[in-house]
């Protein structure tokens, strides 16, 4: 039931060296730029209070920049999925909701349904269609205002958390029709499988930047490797340059060799984690557009390569273990 709002447009929105801080002076973005296009599913990334939740309302409108230019398509339609259910009446039934009060729901295609298949569309039991909003469980409220919001059309698909609460099934019809989707999405989420599976665009916020990353998930999850690796070396300054390694087991005979044997099981799966993480780091350094590199913003280079020689580092510690267990084992 996800439809188009019929917009030719491409560039749905549009910003350029944006500024934007809040009156108590504390500046969230400086000269951040960016484009959204019809058939972008972009990811929205960063720490919380970097300020994912106020660049949605710039885009929305609610707020104004500070500084730099915001452009948005004439009568643009944006469609906003919010975490805290904050639109739905809980003293209201699915059947008032849905239906407004009639026995048909009227779709973004023009085409009707009745209430109670639509209800039914979204895994729930029809005897449930009467019941108040406030009795229903929190996942159950997810999927009601899913079903609501997918009732209206729009250019942009704004998800906050959208997998919270939502059962495997509901998640994988989610992810079938974002993709499927022919608007723009914008994701804000924490399920790194959702992300993977539905963006083809990622935006980061950090340090008071916007990166983009063309790949989608894929492409940017070895440089959000990377950061996580350089924020433990920065808790670690005291321990030279290595985050703390797995704890050697010294090798024991008798009692404890069964000990060995169990470090040695978890061993195995340490190493094999570490080297895939060595490859896909070479792979993004090989990958990068060095072309790009001299521009002083991008420090994903330094990142990368820092991060490959703390790995490389672990293995060879993880290495030494698996040797001195395997001989007095």
């Amino acid at each position: 039931n996800l439809q188009k709002s019929g917009r030719q447009t491409k560039v749905l929105v549009a910003f350029s060296d944006l500024d934007f801080s809040y009156t108590d002076q504390r500046l969230l973005f400086s000269h951040i730029s960016g484009e959204i296009h019809k058939g972008n599913k972009i990811g929205l990334l960063g720490l919380n209070g970097v300020g994912k939740t106020t660049l949605l309302k710039l885009i929305k409108g609610d707020l104004l920049p500070t500084a730099g230019k915001m452009k948005t398509a004439e009568n643009l339609q944006i469609q906003y999925f919010s975490q805290k259910r904050d639109e739905l009446d809980v003293e209201t039934t699915p059947y008032e909701l849905l239906g407004d009060g009639n026995d048909f729901v009227a779709l973004p295609d023009g085409s009707k349904k009745h209430v109670i298949s639509y209800f039914e569309s979204f895994l729930f039991d029809r005897d449930d269609i009467h019941r108040p909003l406030k009795t229903f469980s929190g996942g159950e409220k997810s999927r009601l205002q899913l079903a609501f919001n997918l009732t209206k059309p729009g250019d942009i698909l704004i998800f906050d958390e959208p997998t919270n609460d939502l059962d495997l099934e509901t998640i994988q019809i989610l992810e079938e029709k974002l993709s499927l989707f022919p608007g723009a999405v914008i994701l804000i989420s924490h399920d790194r499988a959702f992300l993977s599976t539905v963006t083809n665009k990622v935006w980061l916020i950090e340090d008071q930047g916007l990166q983009n990353f063309e790949g989608g998930y894929e492409q940017v999850s070895p440089y959000l490797e990377a950061l996580e690796i350089e924020k433990e070396l920065k808790e670690n300054t005291k321990e030279a340059s290595l985050p703390p390694a797995a704890p050697v087991v010294s090798p024991a005979k008798g009692p404890n060799n069964n000990k060995n044997k169990l470090r040695l099981e978890t061993l195995y799966k340490d190493i094999e984690a570490t080297e895939d993480k060595v490859k896909i780091i070479e792979e993004k350094i090989a990958g990068l557009d060095y072309t790009k590199l001299a521009d002083p913003k991008n420090g994903e280079l330094k990142i990368l390569t820092d991060a490959q020689a703390i790995l490389e580092e672990r293995l060879l510690t993880l290495y030494q273990e698996l040797e001195e267990l395997e001989n007095n084992t």
